[in-house]
């Protein structure tokens, strides 16, 4: 998120808020779970109506994807992610992970109906091994 809100936007204000709730316990030595929430938001709409396409070469539309796939709601709503991690200390050398993150947008990627819905879901899992010589 913060790549996607921050890191492609060559200096200029990314126009997003992004709250972060979060926590972690150990409940057996050497494994720690910990627990993420996000809530994106932005200050200003990126679009004035319903249905309209986003412009190419700003910052919340880099170059490299073309504005054609991107069309938006006038809401500010951006959507939320979980995140849940597991960390394993095998050794003091090795280390093992198990992520999965959850992304749902909110109602500014509603977008136009059928092919141009931009409103999916994403999930990601992930598995780590760290090995220090």
């Amino acid at each position: 998120a913060n790549y996607i809100l921050s890191g492609v936007n060559v200096g200029q204000n990314s126009n997003a808020d992004i709250l972060n709730v979060g926590g972690s316990i150990s409940p057996i030595q050497d494994l720690t779970v910990s627990l993420d929430y996000y809530k994106f938001w932005l200050d200003e709409k990126l679009v004035a109506q319903d249905n309209q396409q986003m412009s190419q070469g700003t910052a919340a539309t880099p170059s490299n994807i073309t504005a054609a796939n991107y069309y938006m709601k006038a809401d500010d709503d951006l959507g939320f992610e979980v995140d849940l991690a597991l960390n394993y200390d095998y050794t003091e050398d090795v280390k093992m992970g198990l992520s999965a993150g959850y992304f749902s947008p909110g109602d500014a990627f509603g977008g136009a109906t059928g092919a141009q819905e931009n409103a999916e879901t994403a999930v990601q899992v992930l598995a780590t091994l760290d090995v220090a010589f």
